[in-house]
Order: C-alpha cells, then structure tokens, then sequence
C-alpha cells in the first residue's frame, strides 16, 4: 500500500505538543516534498485551471473550456490562501455560473482579486460565511425560476447531468 497524504500543518510541532499521533506520523512520514503555497507559483495558475476546466467538461459537456483574459488576469492576483484546492473550487463555481464556452463575468469573481468589491447582481457569488452549498442551491434555485420549473430545462442550462440535477435537488431538499 502506498500512502500519499498533504497537509498545511507542521506535523512535527503536532506530534511534540501531543496533538498528532506519533505513530501515525512515523508511519505517514517517508518522502517528504514541500510544494510552495500558490500565490508563489502564479506561473502554475494558468496550467492548473485549463486542468480543471477539462476536468469539468469530461463530466459536463456544456460547461465553459476557457476564460477571458480579464477573468485570468483576476485569478492571478488573487493570494489564493486555500491553495489549489480554493482554486479548484473557485474554477468549478465559475464554471457552473456560466453558460457558453468562456468564462467571462468579472461580477461573479466577487471576494476574488479587485472584483472583491464590487457586488453582483446574480446573488451567486460567496459573501462572508456563505459555503458552496449555499451558492449551488442559489444557481439551482435561480435556474429554475428561469426556466419556469423544468428541471430538464434548468440541468441543461446549468450545464450538468440531468441525474446530477436530480442527485442535488434531493440532496438539498429542494
């Protein structure tokens, strides 16, 4: 068995104040590589998103294949103090916020780089303590009201799977 695991935590200082299992350490602890946070590989960013916006499409094809230079200059000032994983996220709501094949609103880039001041009007985008859960019921709840209730009608719009759609409305109750 091979165990890859990641963390942003010193495990060292963990395990020297009891708050890590020593054993557990000593058995994860093999080949250690310190990958610097992302906001000091900014070169990576670009690769990283055209990732996971194939990723995205694989799964949904109506989903958008690129950004406009606008949105990626944004993303690229963004300190992205989650790392790769709160870009991932960020990639993924644009993506499901967007219909056509370019990402291009900067109103929905709200809490990311200079657009974090300004407010949108879709009501989508994350505010203090709003999770993603929250935000993809909001797209749900807003598509269909668009589309009258057809629930066929708002999984296409909403680029996604209609058994996803289906999967999320169950999900969370809606």
């Amino acid at each position: 068995v091979r165990i890859i695991s990641a963390t942003n935590r010193e495990l060292e200082d963990l395990v020297s104040k009891d708050l890590f299992r020593s054993d557990l350490y000593f058995r994860l602890k093999g080949v250690v590589v310190q990958v610097p946070p992302l906001r000091e590989r900014a070169e990576d960013i670009p690769l990283l998103i055209e990732h996971f916006l194939a990723e995205i499409k694989k799964a949904t094809p109506n989903s958008p294949t690129r950004l406009s230079s606008d949105v990626l200059r944004v993303l690229l000032t963004h300190e992205w103090p989650g790392n790769v994983r709160e870009l991932k996220n960020e990639v993924t709501r644009l993506a499901a916020l967007t219909s056509g094949e370019i990402i291009e609103d900067l109103g929905l880039l709200e809490g990311i780089g200079p657009a974090k001041k300004s407010a949108s009007s879709s009501g989508l985008t994350p505010g203090p303590g709003k999770t993603l859960i929250e935000i993809e019921t909001a797209a749900i709840i807003a598509a269909l009201e668009r589309t009258g209730g057809n629930k066929a009608k708002a999984a296409q719009e909403l680029g996604v799977p209609r058994r996803t759609f289906y999967d999320k409305l169950r999900k969370y109750g809606l």
